[in-house]
């Protein structure tokens, strides 16, 4: 019986501390992307984009980036525009094909450090 009074009041003054509780935040990476710096973006396959750092301290942030991009491929001129100062998902893709008169701006849906 004394069991089940502890975890009657485990569970009426406890879980109220722990649903409160701020959830831990997702480590952030060690390595910053600046898109108004120095970059090559490359086509890798699919909606895969390559984003690497090319100016700045070493080690130099690079990531591989899953897109929304539709038709993306190794011809077009790939740009990336930031939110912050840090890329992130959900900033900007810029598309431009050779030939083409506009451009096609979609998102980071996903962003990895690259292996």
């Amino acid at each position: 019986m004394r069991g089940v009074v502890l975890s009657v009041i485990f569970v009426l003054c406890g879980a109220p501390a722990l649903a409160g509780a701020p959830a831990a935040a997702p480590p952030a990476s060690a390595l910053c992307l600046n898109p108004d710096k120095n970059y090559d973006a490359d086509w890798i396959a699919g909606r895969a984009v390559s984003i690497k750092a090319t100016a700045g301290k070493r080690p130099r942030a690079s990531y591989r980036a899953e897109t929304n991009c539709i038709g993306i491929d190794g011809r077009a001129r790939i740009t990336i525009e930031a939110k912050q100062t840090c890329l992130a998902a959900g900033d900007a893709v810029k598309l431009r094909r050779p030939g083409d008169a506009g451009v096609q701006t979609c998102a980071i849906v996903k962003l990895d450090p690259a292996p």
